[in-house]
C-alpha cells in the first residue's frame, strides 16, 4: 500500500459521509465545529505532509458513528 494515510483518511471519511447521507454542516455541528472550520480541516487531509493526531481520527470517527479504525483501513 502506497496511499498516503491522510488521503485513506480523507476518502473514508467522505465514503462514512456519503453512505450515511451526512452533510458537511451536520458533521460540523456533531463535531461541534463549524462548517468552514471542518472544510479547512478536510482539506489539510488531502496534503500528504499534515500531520493527523490520535485526537482527530477519534474526533471524526465519534461525529461519524464509526470506530477509528475504520477511517485508516
Amino acid at each position: 500500500m502506497n496511499e498516503n494515510i491522510n488521503l485513506i483518511m480523507y476518502k473514508n471519511i467522505k465514503l462514512f459521509m456519503k453512505n450515511k447521507k451526512i452533510k458537511q454542516k451536520e458533521l460540523g455541528e456533531k463535531l461541534e465545529i463549524k462548517q468552514s472550520v471542518l472544510s479547512n480541516k478536510l482539506r489539510r487531509l488531502r496534503n500528504p505532509e499534515t500531520t493527523i493526531t490520535l485526537k482527530t481520527i477519534a474526533e471524526f470517527a465519534h461525529g461519524l458513528g464509526v470506530e477509528p479504525w475504520e477511517l485508516l483501513k
